[in-house]
């Protein structure tokens, strides 16, 4: 059995063993979409290549609520999803979620997060220069 990575379409990240000789990996989603499983993307990750699989079509309730590394990060896709390491040789090697948490953050390397921002850095860029017009009826003040 192989350690790998399932997150369920609440966005909740678990381990789970699957048998590297299963071919139907439909077997090991819980919530499913419409379609047909499908490999959705993969990543260049150093020496291996991680692979997500996956449902494209699917009820609205049923979509997939986690946040997924670019390109796929503007995607809808439904049901459970699952992640898969391969080595070069093309075989499943074990991906746990400590090993899922590390490609993550690797993955959204460079991207800069509203919530990271501080508001003295833009003052101290920007100055503290404030550009409305107060007295224009169609702004409403809000200080």
């Amino acid at each position: 059995m192989i350690k790998t990575v399932l997150i369920t379409r609440f966005g909740e990240i678990t381990e789970i063993n699957i048998n590297p000789q299963e071919k139907n990996l439909e077997l090991y989603f819980k919530n499913k979409g419409v379609s047909q499983c499908k490999e959705l993307n993969q990543w260049e990750n150093g020496d291996a290549v991680i692979h997500l699989y996956g449902y494209t079509s699917g009820r609205e309730s049923k979509i997939n609520k986690h946040e997924l590394p670019p390109p796929v990060d503007m995607n809808l896709f439904f049901g459970d999803l699952l992640v898969l390491k391969k080595n070069k040789k093309k075989i499943l090697e074990n991906f746990t979620k400590k090993d899922y948490k590390c490609f993550w953050n690797n993955a959204f390397n460079g991207f800069e997060y509203l919530d990271d921002s501080r508001i003295e850095d833009d003052e101290e860029i920007y100055g503290d220069n404030d550009d409305y017009d107060y007295e224009d009826s169609f702004i409403v003040d809000d200080r």
